[in-house]
Parts: C-alpha cells; sequence; structure tokens
C-alpha cells in the first residue's frame, strides 16, 4: 500500500470518527476513529484483492468534485480546481443535523492495469486494459466485505459498528459521483441490482 493511500485511510478514519457521533472527548473520538478505521480498511482490503486478481493496482482518492473554470485565453490550460467533499461533507452535514445525518463515503477509487503484468491466467496471451466491468466487480467485492462484516459482528453482540458497516455499503451503493454504486452500474447492470438488492436487505434487517 502507498504512503499517499496510508494517510488518506486515516484522515477518512479520523473524519468519520468525528462524524458519526458528537466527540465527547479525544478518546470517545478514538474509539469511533478505529471504528471507521476498520470498515474502510475491509472495504479496502477486498477491493485491492480483486484488483490484485485483474492484473490491477488500486488507486485511492478523496471523494471530491471537479470545478473547470473556462479561461479567456483558448492557449492556456484550463484551470480546474478540486473540493475534498469527502472531508468537507462528513463534519458538515454532521454538524448542520446535530449529528443525525452524516455522509459515510469520504473515498473514491479506481484500478489501473498492473505494468507488465501478464493476463495469460485470464485466458488471453496479450496484455488487457482494466474495463468497466472489472472495476465494477472491484466495487462489488468492497460493499460485499462490508455487509459480511455487518454480519458477522451482530453475530458477536457488537451492534453499533454492525449498523455502522451495514450504512457505509449503503452510502457507497450509491449510482452517482464517482461512488462505487455508479462503478457497479456501470460495469454490470445485473450486478448492480444483485448488490443492490442484497445491500437493501441488510439495511432493512438493522430496523427490525
Amino acid at each position: 500500500m502507498k504512503k499517499r493511500d496510508v494517510i488518506l485511510i486515516i484522515t477518512a478514519s479520523i473524519i468519520l470518527g468525528f462524524s458519526i457521533q458528537r466527540p465527547e472527548g479525544i478518546y470517545n473520538l478514538l474509539i469511533n476513529s478505529l471504528k471507521a478505521l476498520i470498515i474502510i480498511l475491509v472495504n479496502i482490503v477486498a477491493k485491492d484483492i480483486t484488483a490484485y486478481y485483474f492484473d490491477g493496482e488500486l488507486e485511492l482518492d478523496l471523494f471530491s468534485k471537479k470545478i473547470e473554470k473556462k479561461n479567456i485565453d483558448r492557449k492556456k490550460k484550463k484551470n480546474i480546481q478540486i473540493i475534498p467533499l469527502g472531508i468537507i461533507l462528513p463534519p458538515f452535514l454532521s454538524i448542520w443535523s446535530n449529528w443525525n445525518i452524516t455522509w459515510l463515503a469520504p473515498l473514491t477509487f479506481d484500478v489501473k492495469r498492473t505494468p507488465f503484468q501478464s493476463s495469460r491466467r485470464h485466458g488471453l496471451d496479450k496484455y488487457y486494459d482494466i474495463s468497466e466491468y472489472h472495476i465494477g466487480l472491484t466495487a462489488a467485492a468492497g460493499i460485499i466485505a462490508n455487509i459480511i462484516l455487518g454480519v458477522l459482528l451482530y453475530n458477536l453482540n457488537y451492534p453499533n459498528i454492525a449498523k455502522l458497516s451495514i450504512y457505509f455499503a449503503m452510502f457507497n451503493m450509491i449510482p452517482f459521483f464517482g461512488l462505487d454504486g455508479e462503478k457497479i452500474l456501470f460495469g454490470s447492470k445485473i450486478i448492480w441490482k444483485i448488490t443492490t438488492a442484497i445491500t437493501v436487505i441488510a439495511v432493512l434487517a438493522t430496523l427490525i
């Protein structure tokens, strides 16, 4: 795992640790951040293993919005401003709603083909690029991993972190903004429907 990815994971964990529950001191913040870290790591490890199977490499990034500003002089490069919504949205929504609403999708990802990796184990004799289908399967692996984690934690009598893991999966299943749901939908509508159905059932189970 790259140093940049480690920094992003720790940052996202602290942001979510602050956002999921009103902090009642440093200890409480650390506990919530640790819960978020476990959930994020399970998601990323599942994606990383799937990406590796497809001879790809996982690249993490903050959930962000790119704003392109047009220049009067067409010869100049376009000015692109990146707003790090993954850092801004969770605490903003939590504070604004008095910790009744938060945003649980601080990170996005992409999969790049690992340089000089052969694809012979996939039945091909030449190099190939990572397709939207491969990226969709990688995203789905992360979602399913979080739901499985939630089920396991429920059975181990840890309902709070179990719900958090399932809600994390639910937020990332949103089919917009470059989140996992969008990647799954673009990769395969059938897989998106199946993953969505599993996620909805898991969310409904937390309400019983």
